[in-house]
């Protein structure tokens, strides 16, 4: 089973790397930057707010969290 999870691993990553580098190659227009602009905020805001759970976790010796 663990052979299996990381062949499609494997496959999931050699196939973002392809992705990637065809759109190095041939870069997509980009019609609306302000949409790429929200997405990278709400990410980092949903990072941040995730770290914070998980420091309050610790605080509270989860052990969950600790593993």
């Amino acid at each position: 089973m663990v052979g299996l999870e990381g062949t499609l691993v494997a496959a999931v990553c050699l196939t973002a790397i392809a992705y990637a580098v065809r759109d190095l190659i041939h870069p997509d227009p980009v019609d609306d930057p302000n949409l790429i602009i929200i997405y990278s905020l709400a990410s980092f805001v949903i990072c941040r707010l995730r770290r914070l759970h998980e420091a309050r976790g610790r605080r509270a010796a989860s052990q969950l969290v600790l593993a």
